[in-house]
């Protein structure tokens, strides 16, 4: 399974640290789609 690093650190950024978390999930359950 391919993580996007680019597309998680891009959430972080623009997001902020509170949304680390909802990043992670959503990272993960795009891969289990994917």
């Amino acid at each position: 399974m391919p993580r996007r690093k680019d597309l998680h650190k891009i959430l972080i950024i623009g997001s902020g640290p509170i949304i680390i978390g909802q990043a992670c999930e959503f990272d993960y359950s795009g891969t289990q789609a994917c």
